[in-house]
């Protein structure tokens, strides 16, 4: 029988495939081993990741505790989506972090008005900043070993 523990780990698999990280890649941008990485994400036990430590999954998977816990941990101002980003958050299924971002963005007070428009912006993002960055030094050199 699976529990709400194990469905975490599932979720961080997901997530980690999707933004195309290798399990070490991960590791070293979450500053966590990646053995303990690796029993978190195949369900071994009931592991039950601290908020430290999966607050530092989630920012270097670039998504939110809430959306690895699949409930809401605190409570943000709510953002108002323009019409056309909704549509293209939902289309994308886009992460809360990720809809906030975009709907931060304006040229001149205008947002983009089509999900044409939000699609190319979106694009142009992906294509323009690395998919991971390393978090230091230290970090790379301890996961090389």
């Amino acid at each position: 029988m699976s529990s709400k523990h194990d469905e975490i780990g599932k979720r961080i698999k997901k997530r980690r495939i999707d933004a195309g990280l290798s399990l070490s890649q991960l590791a070293v941008d979450a500053e966590v081993s990646k053995s303990y990485l690796s029993r978190l994400e195949s369900e071994e036990g009931e592991m039950r990741p601290s908020g430290k430590t999966l607050y530092r999954i989630a920012g270097a998977l670039g998504t939110t505790m809430s959306d690895l816990l699949e409930r809401e941990v605190l409570v943000d101002e709510p953002i108002d989506l323009p019409p056309s980003l909704a549509k293209f958050a939902a289309k994308r299924n886009l992460t809360p972090r990720e809809k906030k971002m975009l709907a931060q963005i304006n040229f001149r007070g205008r947002h983009p008005e089509t999900v044409d428009d939000w699609e190319f912006l979106w694009t142009a993002i992906q294509r323009s900043v690395p998919a991971r960055r390393p978090r230091s030094t230290r970090s790379r050199k301890a996961a090389e070993k």
